[in-house]
Protein backbone atom coordinates (compact mmCIF):
# COMPACT_ATOMS: atom_id res chain seq x y z
CA UNK A 1 0.00 0.00 0.00
CA UNK A 2 1.31 3.43 -0.88
CA UNK A 3 1.54 5.67 2.18
CA UNK A 4 0.60 8.88 0.39
CA UNK A 5 -2.99 9.96 -0.22
CA UNK A 6 -4.45 12.74 -2.35
CA UNK A 7 -6.60 15.15 -0.35
CA UNK A 8 -7.65 18.60 -1.53
CA UNK A 9 -5.58 18.08 -4.66
CA UNK A 10 -2.40 17.73 -2.59
CA UNK A 11 -0.38 14.59 -1.98
CA UNK A 12 -0.29 14.04 1.79
CA UNK A 13 2.43 12.13 3.64
CA UNK A 14 1.40 10.37 6.85
CA UNK A 15 2.73 10.15 10.34
CA UNK A 16 3.42 6.44 10.65
CA UNK A 17 2.60 4.49 13.81
CA UNK A 18 5.32 1.88 14.16
CA UNK A 19 5.06 -1.34 16.09
CA UNK A 20 7.71 -0.11 18.54
CA UNK A 21 5.31 2.74 19.43
CA UNK A 22 2.85 0.05 20.56
CA UNK A 23 5.26 -2.28 22.38
CA UNK A 24 3.80 -1.53 25.82
CA UNK A 25 0.21 -2.29 24.78
CA UNK A 26 0.71 -5.35 22.56
CA UNK A 27 -0.47 -8.41 24.43
CA UNK A 28 1.68 -11.06 22.72
CA UNK A 29 5.20 -10.05 23.81
CA UNK A 30 6.81 -13.18 22.37
CA UNK A 31 5.35 -12.43 18.92
CA UNK A 32 6.55 -8.82 19.21
CA UNK A 33 10.24 -9.72 19.53
CA UNK A 34 12.16 -8.66 16.41
CA UNK A 35 9.16 -6.99 14.74
CA UNK A 36 9.36 -3.56 16.37
CA UNK A 37 10.29 -1.75 13.12
CA UNK A 38 7.13 -2.77 11.23
CA UNK A 39 4.64 -0.11 10.12
CA UNK A 40 1.14 -0.51 11.58
CA UNK A 41 -1.02 2.38 10.45
CA UNK A 42 -0.99 5.82 8.87
CA UNK A 43 -2.26 9.13 10.25
CA UNK A 44 -2.85 12.17 8.04
CA UNK A 45 -3.26 15.23 10.23
CA UNK A 46 -4.77 18.67 9.80
CA UNK A 47 -6.42 18.10 6.42
CA UNK A 48 -8.62 20.43 4.40
CA UNK A 49 -9.81 20.73 0.83
CA UNK A 50 -8.20 24.15 0.36
CA UNK A 51 -6.46 26.95 2.30
CA UNK A 52 -9.74 28.79 2.92
CA UNK A 53 -11.29 25.70 4.53
CA UNK A 54 -8.15 25.14 6.63
CA UNK A 55 -8.33 28.71 7.91
CA UNK A 56 -12.01 28.26 8.81
CA UNK A 57 -11.33 24.93 10.55
CA UNK A 58 -8.41 26.40 12.47
CA UNK A 59 -10.42 29.47 13.47
CA UNK A 60 -12.76 27.10 15.33
CA UNK A 61 -9.80 25.32 16.98
CA UNK A 62 -10.60 22.09 15.15
CA UNK A 63 -8.51 19.55 13.27
CA UNK A 64 -9.63 17.04 10.63
CA UNK A 65 -7.59 13.84 10.31
CA UNK A 66 -7.72 10.61 8.36
CA UNK A 67 -6.29 7.33 9.69
CA UNK A 68 -5.72 4.24 7.56
CA UNK A 69 -5.28 0.90 9.31
CA UNK A 70 -4.45 -2.10 7.12
CA UNK A 71 -5.66 -5.49 8.34
CA UNK A 72 -3.12 -7.33 10.48
CA UNK A 73 -2.67 -9.47 13.52
CA UNK A 74 -0.45 -8.42 16.42
CA UNK A 75 0.26 -11.96 17.44
CA UNK A 76 -3.06 -13.18 18.86
CA UNK A 77 -4.91 -9.84 18.68
CA UNK A 78 -6.11 -7.66 15.83
CA UNK A 79 -4.30 -4.49 14.87
CA UNK A 80 -5.36 -1.53 17.00
CA UNK A 81 -4.48 2.07 17.69
CA UNK A 82 -2.31 3.01 20.65
CA UNK A 83 -5.27 4.09 22.79
CA UNK A 84 -5.48 7.41 24.55
CA UNK A 85 -7.48 9.81 26.68
CA UNK A 86 -8.09 13.52 26.22
CA UNK A 87 -7.23 16.14 28.83
CA UNK A 88 -9.79 18.35 30.53
CA UNK A 89 -11.06 21.43 28.77
CA UNK A 90 -9.60 24.43 30.65
CA UNK A 91 -12.17 25.90 33.05
CA UNK A 92 -14.34 22.78 32.82
CA UNK A 93 -14.73 19.44 34.54
CA UNK A 94 -15.09 17.70 31.15
CA UNK A 95 -12.44 16.36 28.82
CA UNK A 96 -12.46 16.97 25.07
CA UNK A 97 -14.76 14.82 22.92
CA UNK A 98 -13.91 13.40 19.50
CA UNK A 99 -16.02 12.42 16.48
CA UNK A 100 -15.07 9.57 14.12
CA UNK A 101 -16.54 8.51 10.81
CA UNK A 102 -15.72 5.24 9.08
CA UNK A 103 -15.15 5.84 5.36
CA UNK A 104 -14.17 2.30 4.31
CA UNK A 105 -14.03 -1.03 6.06
CA UNK A 106 -15.22 -1.55 9.59
CA UNK A 107 -13.99 -0.55 13.02
CA UNK A 108 -14.46 -1.66 16.57
CA UNK A 109 -14.22 1.30 18.93
CA UNK A 110 -13.46 0.37 22.52
CA UNK A 111 -14.26 3.19 24.95
CA UNK A 112 -13.35 3.11 28.61
CA UNK A 113 -14.10 5.50 31.45
CA UNK A 114 -11.90 5.39 34.54
CA UNK A 115 -12.71 7.11 37.83
CA UNK A 116 -10.27 7.15 40.76
CA UNK A 117 -8.14 4.52 39.04
CA UNK A 118 -11.01 2.07 38.59
CA UNK A 119 -12.84 1.18 35.41
CA UNK A 120 -16.30 2.71 35.66
CA UNK A 121 -17.70 1.95 32.21
CA UNK A 122 -16.75 0.14 29.01
CA UNK A 123 -18.51 0.60 25.67
CA UNK A 124 -17.88 -1.33 22.45
CA UNK A 125 -19.14 0.18 19.21
CA UNK A 126 -19.06 -1.73 15.92
CA UNK A 127 -19.04 0.73 13.01
CA UNK A 128 -19.20 0.26 9.24
CA UNK A 129 -18.74 2.60 6.28
CA UNK A 130 -20.41 5.98 6.87
CA UNK A 131 -21.20 5.29 10.54
CA UNK A 132 -20.36 8.12 12.94
CA UNK A 133 -19.11 7.45 16.46
CA UNK A 134 -18.84 10.11 19.17
CA UNK A 135 -16.30 9.55 21.93
CA UNK A 136 -17.86 11.45 24.84
CA UNK A 137 -15.93 13.42 27.44
CA UNK A 138 -14.20 11.25 30.02
CA UNK A 139 -13.69 8.21 27.82
CA UNK A 140 -10.39 6.90 26.61
CA UNK A 141 -10.56 5.06 23.32
CA UNK A 142 -8.87 2.68 20.96
CA UNK A 143 -9.80 1.60 17.45
CA UNK A 144 -9.47 -2.00 16.33
CA UNK A 145 -9.49 -3.29 12.76
CA UNK A 146 -10.83 -6.81 13.29
CA UNK A 147 -11.46 -7.41 9.60
CA UNK A 148 -9.50 -8.53 6.57
CA UNK A 149 -10.07 -5.15 4.84
CA UNK A 150 -8.30 -1.83 5.21
CA UNK A 151 -10.02 0.57 7.61
CA UNK A 152 -10.16 4.21 6.54
CA UNK A 153 -11.65 6.61 9.06
CA UNK A 154 -11.75 10.33 9.67
CA UNK A 155 -11.97 12.26 12.91
CA UNK A 156 -12.74 15.75 14.13
CA UNK A 157 -10.98 16.85 17.28
CA UNK A 158 -10.04 20.06 19.05
CA UNK A 159 -6.58 21.21 18.03
CA UNK A 160 -5.82 22.79 21.44
CA UNK A 161 -4.47 19.67 23.18
CA UNK A 162 -2.30 16.61 22.86
CA UNK A 163 -3.68 13.14 23.46
CA UNK A 164 -2.72 11.49 26.74
CA UNK A 165 -1.24 8.02 26.09
CA UNK A 166 0.37 7.36 29.48
CA UNK A 167 -2.68 5.90 31.31
CA UNK A 168 -2.99 3.19 28.66
CA UNK A 169 0.75 2.52 28.47
CA UNK A 170 1.31 2.58 32.23
CA UNK A 171 -1.59 0.30 33.11
CA UNK A 172 -1.30 -1.81 29.95
CA UNK A 173 -5.07 -1.59 29.70
CA UNK A 174 -6.94 -2.83 26.66
CA UNK A 175 -4.55 -5.60 25.73
CA UNK A 176 -7.59 -7.52 24.57
CA UNK A 177 -7.83 -10.58 22.41
CA UNK A 178 -10.29 -10.47 19.54
CA UNK A 179 -9.53 -13.80 17.93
Amino acid sequence: MSNEIMFGGIERVPDVRMLYDMAEVVYDKKWLEGRENEELYYMYRDLSQNPHDLEKIQSHNLRYDITIIPPAMLGVEYVKTAGHYHPQVPGSNLSYAEVYQVHEGSATYLLQKVNDGKVEDVVVVEASAMDVVVVPPGYGHITINASDSTLKMANWVCRDFSSVYEPVRNKKRWCLLFT
